[in-house]
């Protein structure tokens, strides 16, 4: 049952879909609206290129997910606004950000140094960390891992040297109307409607071939395999193996 609710799921949500920019729907698309995975989708896609409403196209896109340190920054915020947040105006001694951040202080802090968010004043024991003018006052990184749809490519990039974020090539499928129809049509009708495969006598006698739904013949030329062209028989198959190894020799 639950199979046949998604498929008419699928099917409604192709019907009404309106692209904003005239781009086809794609698998991936559906698979967000309807919380599926885009495999499932995809599964019930190729199942329905069967019946005469319409056609789908392979398409490879860039998808970007939260690697295991990113999904803990997205969830409690990233160590180097910690290194701000632990930051007071008049500045503070470094040795105290080591001892409260522990191993991540090191790398938080060049972090910022990189970014200008921060700056060092003093040597050596001395060494006090204080804020610059350009210092976010919002957790940005956390921020960017938790939107990861809107970033741009410079940004992703960068967030995937820090090992952030991954980069996975994702196989989805564009859906428009069979080749020659202006829409989708009767689609949510054929779902639920068996099709036909062969014209009989009967249909044309009675009429029923004009309502009648058929499936479409696939007229490839190169479609199927082609049969073999007969054997050898054994002795003749052992004369040629025969004749093969002397002919070696």
């Amino acid at each position: 049952m639950g199979e046949s609710l998604d498929r008419n799921g699928v099917v409604a949500y192709i019907q009404a879909y309106e692209s904003p920019d005239g781009k086809p729907v794609d698998s991936m698309a559906i698979a967000t609206a309807l919380k599926a995975s885009n495999a499932d989708v995809i599964g019930i896609l190729l199942s329905l290129t069967s019946l005469p409403a319409i056609q789908i196209s392979k398409k490879s896109i860039a998808q970007w997910s939260l690697s295991k340190e990113g999904g803990v920054y997205a969830k409690s915020g990233s160590p180097e606004f910690a290194v701000l947040s632990a930051i007071p105006d008049e500045g503070i001694a470094q040795a105290a950000i080591n001892a409260s951040l522990g191993k991540a202080a090191g790398r938080a802090v060049g972090t910022c140094q990189k970014e200008k968010w921060i700056a060092r004043e003093g040597k050596g024991a001395e060494t006090r960390l204080v804020r610059t003018a350009s210092a976010p006052t919002e957790d940005v990184t956390q921020q960017a891992l938790l939107s990861l749809d809107t970033q741009d490519t410079k940004a992703l990039e960068k967030l995937k040297k820090r090992k952030l974020v991954e980069k996975k090539t994702v196989s989805i499928y564009e859906v428009t109307p069979l080749e020659g129809k202006a829409d989708f049509g009767y689609l949510y009708e054929l779902v639920n409607r068996k099709l036909e495969t062969t014209l009989t006598a009967d249909m044309l006698r009675s009429g029923d071939w004009e309502k009648a739904a058929f499936k479409p013949l696939n007229m490839a030329p190169d479609a199927g395999k082609y049969p073999t062209a007969g054997a050898l028989h054994p002795l003749n198959e052992f004369k040629a193996q025969y004749r093969y190894r002397i002919y070696l020799i």
